[in-house]
């Protein structure tokens, strides 16, 4: 799991500049940060794209999030990706 996250926060920036219109925002799990935190590990990885805590895991909860990292792409309301693991390594912006 460290290694796919580390995976993920190292291309993140590329992955949303090549993905033009998609509109990218992170949330980590409130049970693991904080403020400071959040802002420390933004700033490690130089991530550019918003990124908050999901205050009470409601996000977590609601998008039924058990492993991470978790992608999900979201259209019209509706979920219409999801990706975690192995089809986190191989994404590529053709796949969004």
């Amino acid at each position: 799991m460290a290694k796919e996250c580390k995976n993920i926060q190292s291309n993140i920036n590329e992955l949303r500049d090549q993905s033009n219109n998609i509109a990218w925002h992170g949330f980590v799990n409130h049970l693991w940060t904080d403020k400071k935190a959040l802002l420390d590990f933004t700033k490690l990885y130089n991530i550019q794209l918003p990124f908050d805590i999901d205050v009470g895991g409601v996000l977590f909860n609601h998008f039924k999030i058990r492993k991470i990292p978790t992608i999900i792409k979201i259209e019209n309301g509706k979920v219409t990706k999801r990706m975690t693991g192995d089809d986190i390594n191989k994404i590529n912006v053709d796949s969004l």
